[in-house]
């Protein structure tokens, strides 16, 4: 099974996910917004179960994906090749940084328009909770 990494910017900390799958026996297929010759040294560090690709390539080889950009990026990751997959977003939403987005911060919604994922969390939806925060939080 081979999951893919799509990172905004390739750093050390960004590791973190990519070795944890490795040791679950997962192959690794890495990407940032920068391009692969950019992260193919942390690919080359982790050993011969990951590879660097753009993300297009990324999202396509997945069997599941995870997304970790931050929030203004949202809409320059590739969504189509994402369809039908499993893709776990780990986007914080830090207004200080990336501007404030009503439907976040009226609790509207914990999931802006765009995410990947976002249409299927539509799709799959099954009460009026899903993509939403909790009452009282």
């Amino acid at each position: 099974m081979r999951v893919s990494v799509l990172l905004s910017v390739s750093t050390e900390k960004n590791a973190v996910w990519p070795l944890a799958a490795i040791a679950h026996g997962y192959e690794v297929v890495l990407s940032d917004s920068q391009g692969p010759e950019t992260i193919a040294g942390l690919a080359g560090e982790l050993g011969p179960k990951a590879r660097a690709a753009t993300p297009t390539e990324a999202a396509a080889a997945a069997d599941f994906a995870i997304v970790a950009i931050p929030l203004p990026a949202i809409g320059r990751e590739p969504v189509e090749p994402l369809a039908g997959k499993v893709v776990i977003a780990t986007i914080n939403y830090f207004p200080q940084r990336d501007g404030h987005v009503p439907a976040i911060d009226d609790g509207t919604t914990t999931a802006p328009a765009g995410q990947p994922g976002s249409a299927r969390l539509q799709h799959d939806q099954r009460s009026g909770d899903v993509g939403r925060r909790p009452p009282g939080r």
